[in-house]
């Protein structure tokens, strides 16, 4: 994030210091809704709790959707490919 000064609308000044901001708050308690499809992709499945297992070869899709009524949601995602310890 890059951080930059506040316009003179947020700031509460006294002579040329900022003695206070104001800081203006929009709140949309509108319910957002989420739905996360059938993972795709070329390789065999091999669902173990959840877990996928490909080859180095694989592609895999993941299709994620999210909605809010009036556009304030906020959306990340990451995806982390790990080794699975048959030993254990």
């Amino acid at each position: 994030m890059t951080a930059v000064t506040a316009s003179d609308y947020h700031r509460i000044k006294n002579g040329a210091n900022t003695v206070a901001f104001r800081m203006v708050l929009r709140v949309d308690n509108n319910c957002c809704q989420a739905e996360v499809e059938p993972i795709r992709g070329h390789w065999p499945p091999q669902h173990v709790m959840r877990f996928i297992e490909y080859g180095a070869w694989a592609t895999t899709t993941l299709t994620v959707q999210g909605l809010h009524p009036n556009g304030f949601a906020d959306f990340d995602f990451s995806v982390i490919r790990g080794v699975v310890d048959r030993c254990q």
